[in-house]
């Protein structure tokens, strides 16, 4: 099941990159975080995901401070 779940994050995450960045939301801040960093940071977490795998026991933990 997990294998499956990382399979459609890899599926969905290659969708979204293929995607530009909507050109209304650049320079937009979200409480004081630029969208685009936010962008960026999900997309962070979804390709170390996709890349060193998931566990039950993973603890997500935000980076850069956030």
């Amino acid at each position: 099941m997990l294998e499956e779940k990382l399979e459609a994050l890899s599926r969905v995450t290659a969708e979204h990159m293929a995607m530009p960045f909507p050109p209304g939301f650049r320079r937009v801040d979200v409480e004081d975080r630029d969208m685009l960093m936010l962008d960026a940071a999900a997309y962070g977490y979804a390709a170390d995901a996709s890349s060193m795998g998931l566990s039950p026991n993973t603890n997500a933990q935000a980076p850069y401070g956030w």
